[in-house]
């Protein structure tokens, strides 16, 4: 079982293949699997930050008619 702010490989495996990633080159899905469990604990980070009263750098506007 998956560590709290960690993703299981079947968990991970679903995402892919939902995303339309072939799940059937094991290779280059455990070589994924490996970035993404990297990436993981810096997302956590970013969650636990109080950005309440931060303006975003850029807004999008979208043209008018």
């Amino acid at each position: 079982m998956a560590e709290p702010g960690e993703m299981s490989k079947e968990t991970f495996l679903q995402i892919a293949e939902s995303s339309g990633l072939d799940v059937t080159d094991t290779k280059h899905m455990d070589e994924l699997y490996a970035v993404v469990q990297g990436l993981l604990p810096n997302v956590k980070h970013l969650r636990e930050m109080d950005l309440s009263d931060i303006e975003p750098a850029t807004t999008y506007t979208p043209p008018t008619a």
